[in-house]
């Protein structure tokens, strides 16, 4: 069995060599037992030489190379002119021509270049940062600008001339103060920017070991202003509410006033009639003593009225 530093001996030679073998016996990371000089616990001493020797192969060897498909690759992964063949080896070949040619193969991948995969990440980033809609702007330990995107030059109506210039010129430079005077990690808010009729929420933050500070500005206008707008329409029916309210209230006390009148008025036209009632009755029970007599009179008249005439009548005596 072999030991841990047999591996790390094994490893650290492949590691820095610059052309990976292709093929790699186990037994050959094995020391053999007339070399290995072990201690008493079985494991092999530090001593021990466990180097190991590869032979490199060309590349090229007696294999056509199809030079038009190497060319294309080199120039897929931006090596097309000489100058920009860096043959650093971090894919493993000697050289990128060597590398486009095992790709031409089969043996490796245009993505094992190192160089042309940090280029692109860093394309991507920039891309990104580019066509983002929030603005983005850098700036130095002095709070200068150093880079903005175009979404910030387009907020702050600026162009590629401000870099350079502080960040005051722009808008209010308080948060950032604020961040570099605090030793922030990270400040979020949200400002309105009156002179661009703006209202953005800002994330600031440090660049860890760059001494440079990070803005991000979302703009947050529309949606503020249909926040204001929906608190004054809120605003605007709690007062039409309450102005309804007053005037049914209004409404009500007018009505009960009115009745209250009516029933008023009713109430003393009642009272009149009754009263016209109670004077007829008193009246009538006034007028009936002087009619009775009156009757009898008559009455006495019609009985002994020929009485009257036969005594004074002098029709018969004469």
């Amino acid at each position: 069995m072999v030991g841990q530093p047999a591996f790390e001996t094994a490893f650290r030679i492949l590691a820095t060599t610059r052309r990976w073998p292709r093929k790699v016996k186990f037994q050959d990371l094995t020391p053999s037992s007339s070399s290995a000089v072990r201690n008493t616990n079985g494991q092999v001493a530090a001593t021990t030489d466990l180097s190991v020797r590869f032979t490199g192969c060309p590349i090229d060897g007696d294999r056509q190379i199809d030079h038009r498909r190497v060319q294309s690759i080199l120039k897929r992964i931006g090596k097309e002119r000489p100058e920009d063949h860096l043959n650093c080896g971090a894919c493993g070949y000697a050289s990128c021509r060597d590398k486009a040619i095992a790709v031409t193969r089969g043996l490796a991948e245009p993505e094992m270049c190192m160089p042309h995969m940090k280029r692109l990440a860093e394309q991507r980033v920039d891309r990104i940062i580019e066509t983002s809609p929030n603005g983005i702007v850098i700036l130095d330990q002095r709070l200068q600008i150093l880079n903005m995107n175009p979404a910030f030059r387009r907020f702050f109506k600026c162009s590629d001339a401000t870099c350079g210039q502080s960040i005051s010129c722009l808008m209010d430079p308080e948060p950032f103060e604020r961040l570099v005077a605090e030793q922030l990690e990270q400040l979020e808010l949200t400002l309105e920017h009156k002179n661009y009729g703006l209202v953005c929420h800002e994330i600031l933050y440090p660049l860890p070991g760059e001494r440079q500070y990070v803005g991000i500005f979302v703009n947050v206008t529309r949606s503020q202003s249909h926040e204001r707008e929906l608190t004054r329409l809120k605003a605007q029916t709690v007062m039409q509410a309450h102005e309804l309210l007053e005037q049914q209230i209004r409404m009500a006390e007018t009505i009960a006033s009115c009745l209250g009148e009516n029933t008023a008025k009713s109430q003393a036209l009642l009272d009149q009639l009754v009263q016209l009632a109670d004077g007829e009755q008193d009246a009538k029970a006034s007028d009936s003593p002087k009619n009775g007599p009156r009757s009898a009179h008559v009455g006495l008249g019609k009985t002994y009225g020929p009485q009257r005439s036969h005594t004074g009548g002098g029709r018969f005596g004469n």
